[in-house]
């Protein structure tokens, strides 16, 4: 599964690229075609997008145990114009792609919270009552 969480976030787009290059646990430091910050933590896949016009955060990643371990480090990579605090706060999650047969279950992880969704099914024996049922309603409305 591939997911993308957007953040919204305080994060200053300059003195933050500065901070990112002398950190030894980013890979990689460039600017996107969008103007978007765009950085990569050393052997993850583990990718993280920061729109300064719009003060999102966007993360993306394909498990995540990856995300969870890499979430803390966030706030230490980037900075603020004044110096003060990072602040992340979840806006919503994405999921580009769930396999086929899908899973039962499966995570999506916001900050430090978890939401599972479970894969429910309806009774057989309801398949079988709703052409009835659909089929007596028509009957008496069309008379």
């Amino acid at each position: 599964m591939k997911f993308q969480t957007v953040y919204r976030t305080n994060a200053d787009y300059i003195e933050s690229w500065k901070k990112l290059e002398l950190n030894p646990r980013i890979e990689r430091v460039y600017e996107s075609r969008k103007g978007h910050l765009v950085f990569k933590f050393r052997n993850t896949n583990l990718r993280v997008e920061l729109v300064e016009a719009t003060g999102r955060l966007i993360i993306y990643y394909r498990d995540e145990s990856e995300k969870e371990s890499y979430f803390p480090l966030l706030k230490e990579v980037l900075a603020t114009k004044d110096g003060s605090h990072v602040e992340i706060q979840p806006l919503h999650a994405n999921v580009f792609r769930i396999p086929y047969p899908e899973p039962k279950e499966f995570k999506i992880a916001w900050c430090n919270r978890k939401t599972t969704y479970l894969k429910k099914g309806c009774d057989p024996w309801i398949w079988c009552l709703a052409p009835l049922a659909t089929g007596l309603s028509i009957l008496l409305v069309s008379k």
